[in-house]
């Protein structure tokens, strides 16, 4: 599937601008504008219109309803997710049929936090629920995007291969260059959003329990993503070390 670039590049650069300066204690929020641009990063696939609506409406979704102090589940959060899951469903093989329900899904999936925060994958697969049946989507079509939206719940337990393929490329940061940056971003969100502040050393530590514990559902994404998981995981460790308090004497 072929993401429209100009109908988010407005969005995403505005983003982007918003977001340049967070920061969370030793790991900085970075700039992405050295990233490759949209077109560059998404390979070119068949037209699903069922998926290329749901691109457009969630971009406006997102732009008219998700408040900006919504710093990791944003829209590009939702690109990042879109992008991964095709890779890996071309990988697979999916059908067309396949990866238009495995597409809506990844943009929907989180469309949910424009509503409620706790509990948001409810919401999101009543949004995309009600986005489907206007559309005269098959009953097949809405079982496999709820099912799969819902599978994306922690803990994951996916059952299906398109299950198993959205739960990977949703958390397909702790295994890229960006975790870092995501982590931050996440930080932030979590204070912003939810009152909840950590020290480095909590919040290291955390991100190292989930790094060392979580295990990818498909063999690409274990191939792909693991090594940087293992050195993203022994990178938390080492920096939750540094800011452990020295004990007293």
């Amino acid at each position: 599937m072929l993401i429209n670039a100009a109908s988010i590049a407005h969005l995403a650069s505005s983003e982007i601008g918003s977001h340049a300066t967070l920061h969370a204690n030793s790991f900085k929020v970075r700039e992405r504008s050295s990233s490759p641009s949209f077109s560059e990063k998404v390979e070119k696939s068949v037209s699903l219109p069922l998926a290329d609506a749901a691109q457009g409406y969630i971009v406006e979704l997102f732009a008219e309803k998700l408040p900006s102090y919504f710093s990791f589940h944003n829209v590009q959060h939702t690109i990042d997710v879109v992008q991964q899951a095709s890779r890996i469903g071309e990988f697979y093989g999916l059908t067309e049929k396949e990866m238009e329900i495995l597409l809506v899904a990844a943009w929907f999936h989180d469309s949910g936090y424009t509503e409620v925060y706790e509990g948001h994958e409810v919401a999101s697969m009543e949004l995309a629920r009600v986005f489907l049946q206007e559309r005269h989507a098959t009953s097949e079509q809405i079982r496999g995007v709820l099912a799969c939206i819902n599978a994306t719940t922690m803990p994951q337990q996916p059952t299906t291969l398109m299950e198993k393929i959205l739960c990977d490329a949703d958390v397909s940061n702790i295994g890229l260059d960006s975790f870092f940056d995501m982590s931050a971003r996440l930080r932030q969100e979590q204070q912003t959003v939810r009152g909840k502040s950590f020290t480095d050393a909590e919040w290291f530590g955390v991100k190292h329990g989930f790094c060392v514990t979580h295990r990818f559902h498909t063999e690409y994404a274990a191939q792909h993503y693991g090594q940087k998981q293992a050195e993203n995981a022994r990178l938390l460790e080492r920096e939750a070390e540094k800011a452990a308090p020295l004990p007293r004497i």
